[in-house]
């Protein structure tokens, strides 16, 4: 192996990780009633299917290269987030405690700066926080103005 190739091939191999974990999270998703793939993680799905299976159209400019490169980070960003938030939120007992700020999770813009009132990413920040304490042994509640319960 090339050095120059160390970089290519450590993101193809997180890819591959990335899309085994995630179709756990699809199960779940769908299980809770959400149809990811009408979201932007289904976008998000295929981008690094694309990536991974070398069918991502990229012409030969750099333009192009960067902004294919932007398109799979932020994908392997958002599809980390929310395999983080499935692996201790899913396990909670009362998971309808969640879905409403799933629902707003799954409505956002594909990217953060598409739209400055876009809250998806603040409650994908909660759940993440909510998964944190969880995974601690805390009860965490998000129906009410302070998250942590005693």
């Amino acid at each position: 192996m090339k050095i120059e190739n160390i970089p290519y091939d450590y993101y193809v191999v997180e890819a591959g990780k990335i899309l085994k974990n995630y179709n756990e999270v699809v199960d779940w998703l769908n299980s809770i009633g959400f149809i990811y793939s009408k979201t932007r993680f289904g976008g998000y799905k295929k981008i690094i299917e694309s990536f991974l299976t070398g069918s991502m159209e990229i012409s030969n400019t750099e333009i192009e290269i960067e902004s294919r490169l932007h398109e799979y980070l932020n994908a392997h960003s958002e599809l980390t987030e929310i395999t983080r938030i499935y692996n201790d939120v899913s396990k909670y007992q009362v998971l309808s405690d969640y879905t409403v700020q799933m629902k707003k999770v799954m409505s956002g813009q594909a990217f953060r700066n598409y739209s400055e009132k876009d809250q998806s990413r603040d409650f994908a920040f909660e759940l993440t926080m909510a998964a944190r304490f969880i995974r601690g042994g805390y009860n965490a509640e998000l129906n009410q103005l302070a998250d942590i319960a005693e």
